[in-house]
């Protein structure tokens, strides 16, 4: 079974996308990350703490700022994630489909996280979690515009957003910043192996119901090819 994540800056059509492939119920699934206000996802985080505790004793106690408690739970899933993610997989569906999910929280943390994230103490940690996500991933599907077309559609949208009333230039820094995040990230993952394949596609050129068709042919061809191998 294909597992596929979803990514890039706000407004480039991740959730339109996600939402769209969802339809497709009989071949499609798509998976919720835990989160510390859903009480059924609580075992999954107090497991993943007692896991966590030893490798979160030995990161730095000094820098620019502490891990916030949210920072702290995402850490926990890029770290122990992948298990649970690997056991949802069933011969029902042909790919399961994450909405900003490891990449994004990689990003995020390593990137915009504490500056002490980076530290070389820490590289061990790093390639640990990239070694998971790159096994436990088949496809990213990192889709993006123009910083233009990105900021009318922020503004334009009904859901809330951090840059949504700026100005177009704080706007475009923001997004500038995390497309640059983004490419550090996955070249991270182009030099492992085995590593996912990364599908960049220009939502701003792109309708969005040919993305999807592009995206499904995608997974009959990675399902065809993965019963031909096995």
């Amino acid at each position: 079974m294909m597992k596929i994540e979803f990514a890039g800056p706000a407004g480039s059509g991740k959730s339109t996308l996600v939402n769209l492939l969802s339809e497709d119920t009989l071949r499609i699934s798509q998976v919720r990350m835990p989160t510390t206000d859903n009480m059924g996802d609580m075992p999954f985080f107090l497991w993943s703490f007692v896991k966590f505790l030893p490798t979160y004793l030995a990161f730095p106690k000094n820098g620019d700022r502490k891990l916030t408690r949210r920072e702290l739970a995402w850490l926990m899933i890029v770290n122990n994630w992948p298990h649970r993610l690997m056991r949802l997989s069933n011969g029902t569906m042909q790919a399961l489909i994450i909405d900003q999910g490891p990449v994004f929280l990689i990003t995020s943390l390593y990137c915009f996280g504490p500056s002490w994230l980076q530290r070389p103490e820490i590289e061990t940690f790093w390639q640990s979690v990239f070694a998971k996500w790159a096994q436990t991933l088949d496809m990213i599907v990192l889709l993006d515009a123009s910083n233009e077309c990105l900021y009318q559609r922020i503004i334009g949208r009904s859901k809330s957003h951090i840059m949504k009333g700026e100005e177009s230039s704080a706007v475009y820094q923001f997004l500038d910043r995390w497309r640059a995040g983004y490419n550090e990230i996955l070249e991270r993952f182009s030099q492992l192996s085995p590593c996912p394949r990364v599908f960049r596609i220009d939502s701003g050129m792109v309708p969005i119901d040919r993305i999807s068709r592009l995206i499904k042919m995608e997974i009959i061809n990675f399902n065809n090819e993965y019963e031909q191998t096995s």
